[in-house]
Protein backbone atom coordinates (compact mmCIF):
# COMPACT_ATOMS: atom_id res chain seq x y z
CA UNK A 1 0.00 0.00 0.00
CA UNK A 2 1.13 3.50 -0.69
CA UNK A 3 -0.47 6.69 0.89
CA UNK A 4 -0.33 9.58 -1.17
CA UNK A 5 -0.90 13.35 -0.17
CA UNK A 6 -0.40 16.97 0.12
CA UNK A 7 1.30 16.28 3.53
CA UNK A 8 3.20 12.59 3.52
CA UNK A 9 4.89 13.60 6.77
CA UNK A 10 1.67 14.27 8.46
CA UNK A 11 -0.09 10.46 6.58
CA UNK A 12 3.16 8.88 8.40
CA UNK A 13 2.52 10.16 11.65
CA UNK A 14 -1.21 9.00 11.24
CA UNK A 15 -0.24 5.89 9.82
CA UNK A 16 3.23 4.68 11.15
CA UNK A 17 4.90 1.38 8.67
CA UNK A 18 3.00 2.45 6.03
CA UNK A 19 5.16 4.16 2.55
CA UNK A 20 3.68 7.56 1.56
CA UNK A 21 4.21 9.63 -1.28
CA UNK A 22 3.32 13.16 -2.34
CA UNK A 23 1.69 13.86 -5.48
CA UNK A 24 4.60 15.46 -6.78
CA UNK A 25 6.41 12.08 -6.06
CA UNK A 26 3.60 9.37 -7.39
CA UNK A 27 4.72 8.63 -10.79
CA UNK A 28 7.82 7.74 -10.03
CA UNK A 29 6.65 5.57 -6.99
CA UNK A 30 3.53 4.49 -8.12
CA UNK A 31 4.75 1.82 -10.72
CA UNK A 32 3.99 -2.02 -9.68
CA UNK A 33 0.80 -1.35 -7.96
CA UNK A 34 -2.41 -2.94 -8.79
CA UNK A 35 -4.82 -0.06 -8.37
CA UNK A 36 -5.33 3.73 -6.94
CA UNK A 37 -8.46 4.47 -4.77
CA UNK A 38 -9.13 8.54 -5.01
CA UNK A 39 -10.35 9.92 -2.19
CA UNK A 40 -9.46 13.57 -1.96
CA UNK A 41 -11.90 15.74 -2.32
CA UNK A 42 -13.30 19.53 -1.14
CA UNK A 43 -16.14 18.22 0.72
CA UNK A 44 -19.58 20.15 0.74
CA UNK A 45 -19.03 21.99 4.39
CA UNK A 46 -16.00 24.18 2.97
CA UNK A 47 -16.71 27.70 1.89
CA UNK A 48 -15.08 27.81 -1.17
CA UNK A 49 -15.29 29.07 -4.58
CA UNK A 50 -16.22 27.78 -7.34
CA UNK A 51 -12.73 27.72 -9.33
CA UNK A 52 -11.70 26.23 -5.68
CA UNK A 53 -14.09 23.23 -5.81
CA UNK A 54 -12.96 22.76 -9.85
CA UNK A 55 -9.28 22.55 -9.16
CA UNK A 56 -9.23 19.85 -6.35
CA UNK A 57 -12.52 17.66 -7.30
CA UNK A 58 -11.90 17.87 -11.19
CA UNK A 59 -8.26 18.87 -12.30
CA UNK A 60 -6.78 16.81 -9.37
CA UNK A 61 -8.71 13.80 -10.39
CA UNK A 62 -7.64 14.22 -14.16
CA UNK A 63 -4.31 14.64 -13.04
CA UNK A 64 -3.97 11.47 -10.89
CA UNK A 65 -5.95 9.37 -13.66
CA UNK A 66 -3.27 10.43 -15.88
CA UNK A 67 -0.47 9.76 -13.41
CA UNK A 68 -1.82 6.33 -12.74
CA UNK A 69 -2.47 5.30 -16.41
CA UNK A 70 1.30 6.48 -17.37
CA UNK A 71 2.81 4.12 -14.05
CA UNK A 72 0.48 1.11 -15.50
CA UNK A 73 -2.39 0.95 -12.84
CA UNK A 74 -4.61 -1.19 -14.41
CA UNK A 75 -7.57 -0.05 -12.12
CA UNK A 76 -8.87 3.89 -10.68
CA UNK A 77 -11.63 3.80 -8.15
CA UNK A 78 -13.14 7.50 -7.60
CA UNK A 79 -15.11 7.55 -4.40
CA UNK A 80 -17.94 10.41 -5.30
CA UNK A 81 -21.41 11.07 -3.58
CA UNK A 82 -24.69 10.69 -4.47
CA UNK A 83 -25.47 13.80 -4.75
CA UNK A 84 -23.72 14.25 -8.11
CA UNK A 85 -26.74 11.70 -9.12
CA UNK A 86 -29.01 14.71 -8.63
CA UNK A 87 -28.89 16.80 -11.84
CA UNK A 88 -31.24 19.73 -10.48
CA UNK A 89 -28.31 19.79 -7.48
CA UNK A 90 -25.78 22.59 -9.42
CA UNK A 91 -23.89 23.56 -5.92
CA UNK A 92 -20.37 23.84 -6.00
CA UNK A 93 -19.69 20.30 -4.28
CA UNK A 94 -22.37 18.33 -6.19
CA UNK A 95 -21.24 20.00 -9.95
CA UNK A 96 -17.81 19.24 -9.38
CA UNK A 97 -18.32 15.74 -8.00
CA UNK A 98 -20.79 14.74 -10.94
CA UNK A 99 -18.17 16.74 -13.83
CA UNK A 100 -14.73 14.58 -12.18
CA UNK A 101 -17.39 11.21 -12.27
CA UNK A 102 -18.70 11.72 -15.81
CA UNK A 103 -14.78 11.89 -16.63
CA UNK A 104 -14.09 8.93 -14.75
CA UNK A 105 -16.17 6.97 -16.47
CA UNK A 106 -15.69 8.05 -19.95
CA UNK A 107 -12.01 7.78 -19.96
CA UNK A 108 -10.41 5.42 -21.73
CA UNK A 109 -6.85 3.12 -21.55
CA UNK A 110 -7.16 1.35 -18.07
CA UNK A 111 -10.66 0.25 -15.88
CA UNK A 112 -12.68 3.09 -14.23
CA UNK A 113 -15.41 2.77 -11.24
CA UNK A 114 -16.97 5.26 -9.21
CA UNK A 115 -19.04 4.75 -5.84
CA UNK A 116 -21.60 6.89 -4.92
CA UNK A 117 -22.06 6.97 -1.22
CA UNK A 118 -24.79 8.69 0.63
CA UNK A 119 -24.00 10.62 4.08
CA UNK A 120 -21.12 8.79 5.98
CA UNK A 121 -21.43 8.17 9.70
CA UNK A 122 -18.95 6.81 11.65
CA UNK A 123 -18.82 5.18 15.31
CA UNK A 124 -18.01 9.05 16.75
CA UNK A 125 -20.43 11.23 14.55
CA UNK A 126 -19.01 14.80 13.42
CA UNK A 127 -21.00 17.94 11.78
CA UNK A 128 -24.60 18.25 12.70
CA UNK A 129 -24.53 14.76 13.76
CA UNK A 130 -22.18 15.72 16.64
CA UNK A 131 -24.49 15.99 19.52
CA UNK A 132 -26.00 12.99 19.30
CA UNK A 133 -22.64 11.20 20.83
CA UNK A 134 -24.10 12.00 24.17
CA UNK A 135 -27.09 10.21 24.13
CA UNK A 136 -27.37 6.68 25.41
CA UNK A 137 -27.21 3.93 22.28
CA UNK A 138 -30.65 2.73 21.95
CA UNK A 139 -31.81 6.20 21.93
CA UNK A 140 -29.13 7.49 19.20
CA UNK A 141 -30.44 4.23 17.06
CA UNK A 142 -33.39 5.92 16.81
CA UNK A 143 -32.61 9.19 15.65
CA UNK A 144 -30.11 7.82 13.78
CA UNK A 145 -33.15 6.14 12.00
CA UNK A 146 -34.76 9.08 11.62
CA UNK A 147 -32.16 11.34 10.19
CA UNK A 148 -31.66 8.76 7.82
CA UNK A 149 -35.47 8.31 6.69
CA UNK A 150 -34.66 11.47 5.65
CA UNK A 151 -31.61 11.66 4.14
CA UNK A 152 -29.83 8.86 3.60
CA UNK A 153 -26.94 7.71 5.59
CA UNK A 154 -23.89 4.40 5.32
CA UNK A 155 -21.92 3.63 7.95
CA UNK A 156 -18.03 3.86 7.10
CA UNK A 157 -17.29 0.44 7.71
CA UNK A 158 -19.63 -0.18 4.61
CA UNK A 159 -17.86 2.06 2.60
CA UNK A 160 -14.61 0.81 3.32
CA UNK A 161 -15.99 -2.20 2.21
CA UNK A 162 -17.39 -1.54 -1.12
CA UNK A 163 -13.51 0.77 -1.56
CA UNK A 164 -11.85 -2.79 -1.15
CA UNK A 165 -14.35 -4.62 -3.33
CA UNK A 166 -13.93 -1.95 -5.95
CA UNK A 167 -10.36 -2.23 -6.02
CA UNK A 168 -10.56 -6.21 -6.11
CA UNK A 169 -13.08 -7.86 -7.52
CA UNK A 170 -13.18 -8.58 -11.00
CA UNK A 171 -16.75 -8.00 -11.69
CA UNK A 172 -17.72 -4.90 -9.99
CA UNK A 173 -20.02 -2.67 -11.56
CA UNK A 174 -18.83 0.87 -13.04
CA UNK A 175 -21.31 2.59 -10.74
CA UNK A 176 -21.72 1.74 -7.69
CA UNK A 177 -24.33 3.87 -5.10
CA UNK A 178 -22.97 3.12 -1.33
CA UNK A 179 -25.89 3.67 1.28
CA UNK A 180 -27.98 2.01 3.92
CA UNK A 181 -31.19 0.07 2.67
CA UNK A 182 -34.34 1.60 4.02
CA UNK A 183 -35.89 -1.52 3.91
CA UNK A 184 -34.28 -2.25 7.55
CA UNK A 185 -35.21 1.25 8.60
CA UNK A 186 -38.17 0.92 10.71
CA UNK A 187 -38.93 5.13 11.12
CA UNK A 188 -38.92 5.15 6.69
CA UNK A 189 -40.99 2.12 6.63
CA UNK A 190 -43.84 3.21 9.41
CA UNK A 191 -43.74 7.29 8.12
CA UNK A 192 -43.66 5.88 4.35
CA UNK A 193 -46.64 3.98 5.32
CA UNK A 194 -48.72 6.28 7.06
CA UNK A 195 -48.00 8.97 4.08
CA UNK A 196 -49.63 6.65 2.10
CA UNK A 197 -52.47 5.68 3.47
CA UNK A 198 -53.44 9.46 4.78
CA UNK A 199 -53.24 10.73 1.31
CA UNK A 200 -55.37 7.20 0.26
CA UNK A 201 -58.28 8.18 3.00
CA UNK A 202 -57.66 11.58 1.72
CA UNK A 203 -58.41 10.76 -1.87
CA UNK A 204 -61.24 8.37 -1.19
CA UNK A 205 -63.20 10.53 1.36
CA UNK A 206 -63.18 13.97 1.41
CA UNK A 207 -62.62 14.10 -2.08
CA UNK A 208 -65.57 11.44 -3.16
CA UNK A 209 -67.07 13.74 -4.91
CA UNK A 210 -64.29 14.52 -7.48
CA UNK A 211 -63.99 10.35 -7.89
CA UNK A 212 -67.81 10.33 -8.65
CA UNK A 213 -67.86 13.11 -11.04
CA UNK A 214 -65.22 12.20 -13.07
CA UNK A 215 -66.28 8.15 -12.81
CA UNK A 216 -69.51 9.68 -14.01
CA UNK A 217 -67.86 11.84 -17.09
CA UNK A 218 -66.53 8.63 -18.13
CA UNK A 219 -69.36 6.71 -18.49
CA UNK A 220 -71.40 9.54 -20.18
CA UNK A 221 -68.78 10.68 -23.07
CA UNK A 222 -67.91 6.94 -24.29
CA UNK A 223 -69.52 3.39 -23.96
CA UNK A 224 -68.02 1.36 -20.98
CA UNK A 225 -67.51 1.13 -17.63
CA UNK A 226 -66.06 4.19 -15.77
CA UNK A 227 -63.12 1.96 -13.87
CA UNK A 228 -60.07 0.61 -15.37
CA UNK A 229 -59.27 -3.10 -14.20
CA UNK A 230 -56.11 -4.45 -15.03
CA UNK A 231 -53.63 -7.25 -13.78
CA UNK A 232 -50.44 -5.72 -12.85
CA UNK A 233 -47.07 -6.98 -11.69
CA UNK A 234 -46.85 -6.09 -7.62
CA UNK A 235 -44.16 -6.62 -4.87
CA UNK A 236 -42.15 -10.18 -5.29
CA UNK A 237 -43.66 -10.92 -8.91
CA UNK A 238 -47.40 -10.82 -7.02
CA UNK A 239 -49.73 -9.77 -9.45
CA UNK A 240 -52.72 -7.91 -8.51
CA UNK A 241 -55.83 -5.84 -10.13
CA UNK A 242 -54.78 -2.07 -10.69
CA UNK A 243 -57.55 0.33 -10.81
CA UNK A 244 -57.84 3.53 -12.77
CA UNK A 245 -60.50 6.01 -14.63
CA UNK A 246 -60.71 4.45 -18.23
CA UNK A 247 -59.19 6.96 -20.76
CA UNK A 248 -59.49 4.46 -23.82
CA UNK A 249 -62.16 3.31 -25.99
CA UNK A 250 -63.63 -0.02 -24.69
CA UNK A 251 -62.08 -3.30 -26.33
CA UNK A 252 -58.26 -1.33 -26.85
CA UNK A 253 -55.54 -3.86 -25.97
CA UNK A 254 -54.39 -4.93 -23.22
CA UNK A 255 -50.74 -4.07 -23.83
CA UNK A 256 -48.41 -1.49 -22.47
CA UNK A 257 -49.21 1.83 -23.41
CA UNK A 258 -46.49 2.72 -25.35
CA UNK A 259 -47.44 0.22 -27.69
CA UNK A 260 -51.44 1.50 -27.92
CA UNK A 261 -52.14 4.10 -30.73
CA UNK A 262 -53.47 7.38 -29.28
CA UNK A 263 -56.13 7.05 -31.20
CA UNK A 264 -58.19 4.77 -28.87
CA UNK A 265 -57.49 7.62 -25.95
CA UNK A 266 -61.32 9.55 -25.27
CA UNK A 267 -61.09 13.07 -25.29
CA UNK A 268 -61.58 13.13 -21.75
CA UNK A 269 -58.85 10.74 -21.28
CA UNK A 270 -56.72 12.94 -22.79
CA UNK A 271 -57.50 15.08 -19.97
CA UNK A 272 -57.18 12.67 -17.32
CA UNK A 273 -53.98 11.32 -17.82
CA UNK A 274 -52.63 14.74 -18.68
CA UNK A 275 -53.96 15.68 -15.00
CA UNK A 276 -53.00 12.54 -13.61
CA UNK A 277 -56.56 12.41 -12.24
CA UNK A 278 -56.70 8.68 -14.32
CA UNK A 279 -54.31 7.80 -11.07
CA UNK A 280 -56.81 8.01 -8.52
CA UNK A 281 -58.71 4.72 -8.25
CA UNK A 282 -54.84 3.83 -7.12
CA UNK A 283 -55.97 5.15 -3.85
CA UNK A 284 -57.57 2.15 -3.15
CA UNK A 285 -54.47 -0.24 -3.95
CA UNK A 286 -52.46 1.60 -1.77
CA UNK A 287 -55.06 0.55 1.28
CA UNK A 288 -54.84 -2.36 0.23
CA UNK A 289 -50.81 -2.44 0.60
CA UNK A 290 -50.66 -3.18 -2.93
CA UNK A 291 -49.25 -0.41 -3.93
CA UNK A 292 -47.70 3.19 -3.08
CA UNK A 293 -47.63 7.01 -3.98
CA UNK A 294 -43.82 6.68 -4.79
CA UNK A 295 -42.14 3.92 -6.27
CA UNK A 296 -41.25 1.97 -9.56
CA UNK A 297 -44.72 1.92 -12.29
CA UNK A 298 -45.72 -1.77 -12.21
CA UNK A 299 -45.78 -3.43 -15.23
CA UNK A 300 -48.20 -6.21 -17.05
CA UNK A 301 -47.34 -9.36 -16.60
CA UNK A 302 -47.02 -10.05 -20.24
CA UNK A 303 -44.47 -7.49 -20.28
CA UNK A 304 -41.08 -10.25 -20.13
CA UNK A 305 -38.72 -7.94 -20.47
CA UNK A 306 -39.43 -5.15 -18.36
CA UNK A 307 -40.07 -7.90 -15.47
CA UNK A 308 -36.50 -9.42 -16.63
CA UNK A 309 -34.52 -5.99 -16.18
CA UNK A 310 -36.00 -5.49 -12.60
CA UNK A 311 -35.36 -8.74 -11.21
CA UNK A 312 -32.00 -8.63 -12.43
CA UNK A 313 -31.83 -5.57 -10.20
CA UNK A 314 -33.54 -6.33 -7.04
CA UNK A 315 -36.71 -4.04 -8.18
CA UNK A 316 -39.64 -6.87 -7.61
CA UNK A 317 -38.54 -6.42 -4.20
CA UNK A 318 -40.66 -3.12 -3.41
CA UNK A 319 -43.97 -2.38 -4.13
CA UNK A 320 -45.00 -0.59 -7.10
CA UNK A 321 -45.84 3.22 -6.78
CA UNK A 322 -48.46 5.42 -8.36
CA UNK A 323 -45.18 7.62 -9.51
CA UNK A 324 -41.59 7.09 -9.46
CA UNK A 325 -38.49 8.71 -10.42
CA UNK A 326 -38.00 7.14 -13.37
CA UNK A 327 -41.21 8.94 -14.57
CA UNK A 328 -40.44 12.08 -13.67
CA UNK A 329 -37.12 11.64 -15.50
CA UNK A 330 -39.44 10.59 -18.85
CA UNK A 331 -38.43 7.31 -18.89
CA UNK A 332 -41.24 4.81 -19.53
CA UNK A 333 -41.58 1.02 -20.35
CA UNK A 334 -40.43 1.31 -23.86
CA UNK A 335 -37.15 1.28 -22.82
CA UNK A 336 -36.41 -1.58 -20.21
CA UNK A 337 -32.75 -1.58 -19.22
CA UNK A 338 -32.73 2.32 -18.73
CA UNK A 339 -36.16 2.16 -16.90
CA UNK A 340 -35.14 -0.83 -14.53
CA UNK A 341 -31.39 1.02 -14.14
CA UNK A 342 -33.75 4.14 -12.53
CA UNK A 343 -35.98 2.16 -10.74
CA UNK A 344 -32.76 0.54 -8.90
CA UNK A 345 -31.25 4.10 -8.45
CA UNK A 346 -34.65 5.40 -6.68
CA UNK A 347 -34.33 2.09 -4.35
CA UNK A 348 -30.74 2.96 -3.41
CA UNK A 349 -31.39 6.26 -2.90
CA UNK A 350 -35.27 6.27 -1.23
CA UNK A 351 -35.43 8.51 1.21
CA UNK A 352 -38.93 10.52 2.38
CA UNK A 353 -36.88 13.96 0.89
CA UNK A 354 -36.74 12.30 -2.34
CA UNK A 355 -40.27 11.21 -2.31
CA UNK A 356 -41.52 14.42 -1.61
CA UNK A 357 -39.40 16.21 -4.56
CA UNK A 358 -41.04 13.42 -6.77
CA UNK A 359 -44.69 13.82 -5.63
CA UNK A 360 -43.63 17.42 -5.95
CA UNK A 361 -42.36 16.94 -9.73
CA UNK A 362 -45.05 15.05 -10.52
CA UNK A 363 -47.88 17.13 -8.98
CA UNK A 364 -45.86 19.86 -11.68
CA UNK A 365 -46.72 18.06 -14.44
CA UNK A 366 -43.61 15.96 -14.57
CA UNK A 367 -44.14 12.11 -15.15
CA UNK A 368 -47.11 12.12 -17.75
CA UNK A 369 -47.19 8.70 -17.80
CA UNK A 370 -45.51 6.12 -21.01
CA UNK A 371 -45.55 7.60 -24.52
CA UNK A 372 -48.01 6.52 -27.24
CA UNK A 373 -47.60 5.94 -30.85
CA UNK A 374 -49.38 8.46 -33.25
Amino acid sequence: MLLVGRDPSRLQKLFPGVQCSSYADLAKRAAGYDGLLHLAVLNNNVGASANNFVQVNVDLTKSLMETAKGAGIKRFVYVSTTLALDGRNHSYYASSKRTASEHVLAAGGMETRVLYPSAIIGDQLTGRLAVLNWVAPPLRHYLLCSYGAITPVVSHAAVVDACWNALNAGDFPAKTVVTSDQTRNPVFRWVKRCIDVLVALTILVPFSWLLLTVWLGVRLQSRGPGLFTQKRVGQDGRIFTCYKFRTMAQGSPNVGTHEVSVSLVTPLGKWLRRTKLDELPQAINILLNQMSLVGPRPSLPNQAEVIEERRKRGVLAVKPGITGLAQVNKIDMSQPATLAKWDAQYIQLRSLRLDLSIIVETLKGRGGGDAMTP
